[in-house]
């Protein structure tokens, strides 16, 4: 009897972790949809807007995707929503999960943090020297420095929304089933969202940060086992390749802003 108890304690143990973990992704890809439509795509228009006001004497141009300058439709509005909204949500997600073993636990302090990994790994996908538009709409510093401070706006939002959510959202013993179907369906986008993580920005270095993550992953498992010391060695060189990633994808992005300034 007792023998039988002991062994579906475990079960019961990783039932609970892996139902709290589903809950805690659900709330991350909500969160980023929440900072997807407000930063992605609201105010990455307003961002546009600003600096077609910055640049009158280009106004009626046409950018590289075809927008022409100073021209705001709803439908041109409606499709930035969607298209930013949605990609820069399924990334984010992503890459919040990938990047929670290093972020800062304060709200404000982990959004910054995300913000600047944001930045770093598709900064220069943004801020891209080969893009025009920074060269003939106006003021190059006030355009490289509102569209590289919307990462950090996102990781703010993102981070903000995470923690609203958290006190929000019943803990996961105290979800209903239907409640649970929709924890299910929320946290689905998560897979698209690391898949995007390794090889939407650059797969020579979205690969590399996978694996220092789940090396970090596996120095949990390790550490729970009692071999604290071999766990702190693969989070340190977990560590080390993500810094290494990061450095990386950063240097492109840096080596964009100073080839547009």
């Amino acid at each position: 009897m007792s023998v039988t108890a002991t062994a579906t304690v475990p079960s019961r143990s990783l039932g609970d972790a892996m139902a709290s973990r589903l809950r805690e992704t659900a709330i991350v890809v909500v969160g980023s949809g929440i900072a997807g439509a407000l930063v992605g795509g609201l105010a990455s228009r307003i961002v546009m807007r600003i600096a077609a006001l910055a640049a009158p004497e280009v106004r009626g141009a046409v950018t590289e995707n075809g927008a022409v300058v100073g021209e705001i439709t709803l439908a041109g509005t409606i499709a930035l929503v969607v298209f930013a909204g949605v990609s820069s949500t399924l990334f984010a997600a992503g890459a919040f999960v990938v990047a929670r073993p290093w972020l800062p636990r304060g709200t404000v302090a982990r959004g910054l943090v995300f913000g600047g990994f944001l930045l770093a790994l598709t900064g220069a996908a943004v801020v891209d020297k080969g893009n025009a538009d920074f060269v003939i709409l106006g003021d190059r510093v006030l355009n490289v420095t509102m569209f590289s401070g919307l990462f950090f706006a996102f990781g703010i939002v993102a981070s903000s929304a995470y923690a609203l959510l958290e006190r929000r959202v019943p803990p996961a013993a105290a979800l209903s089933p239907r409640m649970w179907a929709l924890t299910a369906v929320c946290a689905l986008p998560i897979v698209p969202g690391v898949i995007g993580v390794a090889f939407a920005f650059a797969g020579r270095l979205g690969v590399p940060l996978i694996g220092a993550w789940v090396a970090m992953l596996s120095a949990s498992a390790v550490d729970r086992r009692g071999r604290h010391g071999l766990a702190q060695l693969i989070r340190a060189g977990a560590t080390a390749g993500m810094l290494v990633v990061v450095g990386l994808a950063g240097a492109e992005y840096i080596d964009n802003v100073t080839t547009i300034l």
